[in-house]
């Protein structure tokens, strides 16, 4: 019997047929924003919510009773976006990202995967390691026993060894990407954040079997496809110095030469190395869904102020931290 499993997940890509109605939609709600900032001193002194949104309304769509005050309904006929929300700027988008609660997962190799349930504040809310030590070692000891037998026998006759320690692997991947699902379902996650991990080009070092043998790609896209049967969704961003930077803002940290899984920062503080990129991790998805959906004006203002934001690639958990701050100033304002 074949069983097939279908959900609804978002367009994400901008090469798609309605990016031109995509395109006309932003603008409009950048219309709006820039509109609904010039009154927000009166639409803010009306306590009803339902009230206060219907004043927002009269305001831009034209009846046979009402006469508006700004060309909203020329510029953009018959389009109705949803507009109200309790701050003082942003679109209904940006009060989603403040309520949502992410998982942010470092998959690595000595820990199979470090998971952070994190707020957009910055809060952290729940931390797990994830590790199959058992199953680890078994595959490698299967390792060793296929490179003892091919000194032997030669490579030809080891393609059932080779068979079995896939199977092993491809049996650890599952088993990691089902935690990682699970974890993040049981603290209520919207989101599970992803490195964007590439390895292209020839791989060395001492511990090139076991990057060879890191299935990241198929570990993400088992998670993924358990994350939508279960009402989350995925998410990447740039894994560029996500486990080079300490979390704390402090710089570039320095890698413990016999465990790999600690690290020392600038301070002299001792860290798990992983448990700091997974904090990263989350601030770069916070701080991109934080920053995207706003007027350039606003984003502008608030990148003078944490100039950090300005470059992704070098974002830290104490940067989001610093843009929750300056936002809340900016909305309290």
């Amino acid at each position: 019997m074949q069983t097939v499993s279908s959900y609804g997940v978002e367009i994400r890509k901008q090469n798609i047929p309605i990016r031109q109605t995509l395109e006309i939609y932003r603008q409009a709600v950048s219309y709006l924003t820039e509109i609904y900032e010039q009154v927000w001193a009166e639409l803010k002194m009306i306590p009803e919510a339902k009230k206060r949104f219907n004043a927002a309304e009269h305001l831009i769509h034209t009846t046979k009773k009402n006469h508006v005050h700004f060309d909203f309904d020329i510029r953009f006929p018959k389009m109705l976006p949803c507009v109200f929300k309790p701050y003082g700027y942003g679109i209904p988008a940006q009060e989603r990202v403040w309520e949502k609660g992410i998982c942010s997962v470092d998959l690595g190799i000595n820990t199979d995967a470090v998971c952070t349930i994190m707020r957009a504040d910055g809060t952290v809310l729940g931390r797990k390691f994830i590790d199959f030590p058992s199953e680890k070692d078994r595959m490698y000891r299967t390792l060793g026993r296929i490179r003892r037998f091919q000194r032997e026998h030669g490579s030809a006759q080891a393609g059932e060894r080779w068979a079995y320690t896939r199977r092993l692997n491809i049996e650890l991947s599952r088993k990691i990407a089902g935690a990682v699902a699970e974890y993040a379902w049981e603290n209520h996650a919207d989101v599970i954040v992803f490195e964007y991990l590439e390895m292209n080009g020839k791989i060395s070092g001492s511990k090139r079997q076991k990057l060879q043998l890191w299935r990241k790609r198929d570990i993400q896209k088992r998670c993924e496809h358990q994350a939508h049967r279960k009402g989350m969704r995925i998410s990447r961003i740039c894994a560029w110095n996500t486990s080079r930077l300490a979390y704390d803002g402090s710089g570039i940290v320095l890698r413990d030469w016999r465990n790999h899984s600690l690290c020392a920062f600038q301070t002299g503080k001792r860290y798990n190395c992983d448990l700091s990129a997974s904090y990263n991790i989350g601030a770069r998805y916070f701080i991109r869904e934080l920053l995207k959906p706003l007027p350039a004006t606003e984003r502008s203002l608030l990148e003078a102020k944490v100039p950090a934001v300005k470059r992704r690639t070098s974002c830290v958990y104490a940067d989001l931290r610093e843009l929750s701050s300056e936002m809340g100033l900016l909305m309290a304002a």
